[in-house]
């Protein structure tokens, strides 16, 4: 069977581990749960099993929807009164500060294992063993810093480091690793060995559940037992948009990136008033960066408000907040404009 497809990934070696499963028989679901577990070793800062998140799935019988992975709150069963609370920690990302809080009380529950296996017990056709080697291989062995890797790491030196486990990994020798370093995560690959053995319950109600919820305990943090097990991975119907004569599909609130980009794109297209838009260009540069500038500005109070009352993609992809955006764009894009 001729297994055709692109890839695309954080770094190369998540790209590889989805085309290796591609080219050996697997489906682009497999492929994608690959890339994730090896980007828990090749993009650590960013994802993982502690994480979360959506997928957005397109299937060849026209199937489509959004699976919501995202963290919930943590407490079922506990007090949330505290003397402590989550840590903030400042940090400098080129001239902008963001202030991300951190610690014990910070842990929400993860939806990563839960939807990431759930989605490939679904749809997949290879093996879970499979689809996670990959991913268990590079965590057991390590790889070798890039420095766009490096760098990521340093960005979050100060909340990566703060506690002994994260020094192990990030810094066992002291200082911080650094490009061609060697990173490994034998832990990890336990971890993702046990996952691939036995399936995702025993992160939510077996074996690794029990250890994370000890480490809560000790450490005063929110996350408990039922909170583990009562959590769901949830079925979305995604936002569909339409850029020209291609048509696309995003995610749904509770994320608003769907909505957002949707609404870029209607505006943009609007905004051309039937003109090529080249990104290769000036001119074509300036119009997608004011429909980027557009789709920010949507988001304020009344975005919240929105996104709270569940009706944001109805209220964004209206005639008026089209309007909104073609105004800015045809403002922005005024001569000498400056972003």
């Amino acid at each position: 069977m001729d297994q055709r497809g692109a890839i695309a990934a954080g770094h190369e070696l998540s790209a590889q581990a989805g085309a290796e499963v591609l080219a050996d028989g697997g489906n682009a679901i497999d492929a994608a749960v690959a890339a994730v577990f090896a980007a828990c070793t090749c993009e650590p800062t960013l994802t993982g099993p502690g994480g979360a998140g959506f997928a957005t799935l397109h299937m060849a019988d026209g199937d489509e929807r959004v699976i919501d992975f995202f963290a919930a709150v943590p407490g079922v069963g506990r007090s949330v009164a505290s003397a402590s609370g989550p840590i903030p920690v400042d940090v400098l990302f080129g001239a902008t500060t963001q202030t991300f809080h951190v610690g014990p009380q910070s842990v929400a529950v993860p939806g990563m294992v839960a939807g990431v296996l759930g989605m490939h017990e679904r749809y997949g056709v290879l093996p879970r063993a499979r689809v996670m080697e990959r991913g268990i291989e590079l965590a057991r062995q390590g790889i070798h810093l890039s420095s766009e890797q490096a760098y990521c790491h340093h960005l979050l030196e100060s909340i990566v480091t703060r506690r002994s486990h994260g020094r192990a990994m990030f810094s066992p020798e002291g200082p911080m690793l650094g490009a061609g370093d060697h990173f490994v995560q034998p832990q990890l690959a336990d971890t993702l060995q046990f996952l691939a053995d036995t399936g995702a319950d025993a992160f939510y109600r077996g074996d690794i559940a029990r250890e994370i919820v000890a480490w809560s305990d000790a450490n005063d943090g929110l996350l408990s037992r039922a909170d583990l097990e009562q959590y769901e991975v949830i079925d979305r119907e995604p936002v569909h948009t339409r850029w020209r004569t291609i048509e696309g599909i995003s995610t749904p609130p509770p994320s608003s990136g769907g909505a957002l980009v949707a609404y870029a794109l209607r505006v943009l297209d609007a905004a051309r008033d039937g003109n090529a838009v080249d990104p290769g260009t000036a001119a074509g540069i300036e119009l997608v960066v004011a429909a980027m500038v557009a789709a920010n500005a949507a988001r304020g109070a009344e975005f919240d408000h929105h996104l709270y009352d569940g009706d944001l993609e109805s209220w964004l992809l209206s005639d008026d907040m089209l309007q909104r955006g073609i105004d800015i764009i045809r403002q922005g894009t005024a001569a000498d404009a400056r972003y």
